[in-house]
């Protein structure tokens, strides 16, 4: 591959966005973190950042030397070119060479996209699926102490199976003063659609605390007639923001960072 062919460096790179690196390195880290050493991950890192960053190159892909490497990760020369072949060998990154007339040049890097979460010496991933019906099972929900009273007997003796049945109670209790069935169940489905859209750890009991925390945040930019488009609209791109935030955070404990 010639050098500085930044052409031939873009087609290298199998990622359509940022996020889909960012759920390939995810992948990754937590399939091979266990046999990289600190100076593999530093690297890796930095490979991950710097071609997330760089549009010249492409997504998922850095042409570097070995020192400037090194600079950027403070590890010796050495010490990177035998991080650089523990990566190779563990098929996380690609490296071709370059050349400049008949001398070598630098590397181009490629980190490699996988399509299925891996498991770190065959132990089953953490993740679980869960279904609206799974994730339905607790008690009957509470309504906010604003609602009228009215309201609170209306709900307090509705049949949770033919209005919440299919919500967990928590997110219940937030929806139900101010949406009917309906409305909440299609408030749910966002829920789930957002959760499925990030590779997380957990299953979605997990990050209820957050959901609800989001939600109820959602309610009051309602209330308070900031909102701009719907409030299920409004709440979709919210809760995106809150499972992309436990993401970054899941990413940043399998580099170390916690």
């Amino acid at each position: 591959m010639k050098n500085a062919d930044f052409a031939a460096y873009k087609r290298l790179s199998p990622y359509k966005d940022v996020a889909q690196l960012n759920t390939a390195v995810r992948r990754q880290l937590y399939a091979n973190k266990h046999a990289l050493t600190t100076s593999a991950i530093a690297v890796y890192e930095y490979l991950h950042r710097s071609s997330a960053k760089n549009s010249a190159t492409g997504i998922g892909v850095r042409c570097d030397k070995y020192a400037t490497i090194a600079q950027n990760t403070g590890y010796s020369r050495r010490t990177i070119i035998r991080a650089i072949k523990t990566l190779v060998d563990r098929c996380m990154i690609v490296k071709h060479a370059t050349v400049r007339g008949h001398i070598d040049a630098h590397n181009v890097y490629v980190v490699v996209r996988v399509t299925a979460q891996v498991s770190p010496q065959g132990k089953p991933s953490k993740r679980r699926q869960t279904s609206i019906k799974q994730a339905s099972k607790g008690t009957q929900a509470r309504p906010f102490k604003h609602a009228t009273k009215a309201f609170k007997e209306s709900i307090e003796h509705a049949p949770m199976d033919a209005t919440f049945a299919h919500v967990p109670s928590a997110f219940a209790t937030v929806c139900r003063p101010f949406f009917d069935a309906d409305l909440t169940q299609k408030l749910y489905r966002r829920v789930l659609r957002a959760y499925e859209k990030h590779e997380l750890d957990y299953g979605i009991d997990a990050y209820m605390a957050d959901i609800v925390a989001t939600v109820k945040r959602c309610i009051y930019a309602w209330k308070r007639g900031r909102l701009r488009k719907d409030f299920a609209g409004y709440c979709y791109a919210a809760l995106m923001r809150t499972f992309q935030d436990a993401f970054n955070g899941e990413l940043a404990t399998l580099y170390g960072r916690t």
